[in-house]
């Protein structure tokens, strides 16, 4: 599995990434009537948005689709059409081993500059400055995996209120390095003494707990993530 690609969020002059959400009215494609598929192992709901707070409003600036679902089609949003997005980079010659050639692709389209005003009700989640040490190869970030960690409130779009929730992610990222720490302690315990196979019937968790960690890891709705910190 993959990490996924977060949503942008722009508050004030800073950019976030969006790691959680919970309420109602949230624009996606979706709302449009558009209908994405998987657009790569990062990106499996084939879609990435850009949301902007201006003026205590919340407004979808842009959103970035991947490829549609057959029975979908692109269409106008606000008055905007998609752009196609195209990228370049470098592939190997087959003709010519080690040499470079020089590529061009379509990524997909975009819609830009849409600045449409949201009726969101409900709580965003907001990161930055990501850890790469606590990367995780599956799903999207999480609290304890950012320095700075917002919360941003809103009622029919309107923000009324932003806790920082620094000082929870810094707990809970706390509570992740022991937990790694003693996990490791655990594994040199065994090394040497039993053996490997043994070690890991004795560490791996049940299925039930494996899928519903990785249901958790590629999920956004943060209800519950705070209750212990």
């Amino acid at each position: 599995m993959t990490a996924q690609i977060p949503d942008k969020v722009y508050h004030g002059s800073s950019e976030y990434n969006l790691i959680g959400y919970k309420g109602d009215n949230l624009p996606t494609p979706q709302t449009y009537g558009i209908k994405p598929v998987m657009w790569s192992t990062a990106c499996y709901r084939g879609y990435v948005a850009t949301y902007a707070v201006q003026k205590s409003g919340l407004f979808l600036s842009s959103l970035h689709i991947g490829r549609l679902d057959t029975d979908s089609a692109w269409v106008a949003i606000n008055g905007v059409e998609p752009e196609t997005v195209y990228e370049e980079g470098y592939s190997v010659s087959a003709a010519n081993p080690g040499e470079r050639v020089m590529k061009r692709w379509e990524d997909g389209r975009i819609y830009n500059n849409l600045n449409l005003p949201t009726y969101f009700s409900g709580g965003i989640l907001v990161g930055r400055v990501f850890i790469r040490e606590l990367y995780v190869h599956m799903g999207f970030g999480k609290p304890y995996q950012y320095e700075t960690v917002l919360e941003l409130l809103f009622h029919e779009g309107h923000m009324v209120d932003l806790i920082d929730r620094s000082e929870q992610a810094a707990a809970w990222r706390a509570r992740v390095i022991a937990d790694h720490e003693a996990q490791q302690r655990r594994i040199d315990g065994y090394v040497g003494n039993e053996p490997l196979d043994k070690l890991n019937d004795r560490s791996e968790a049940p299925r039930d707990e494996r899928l519903k960690g990785i249901e958790w890891r590629f999920s956004l709705d943060y209800s519950e993530w705070f209750g212990e910190y």
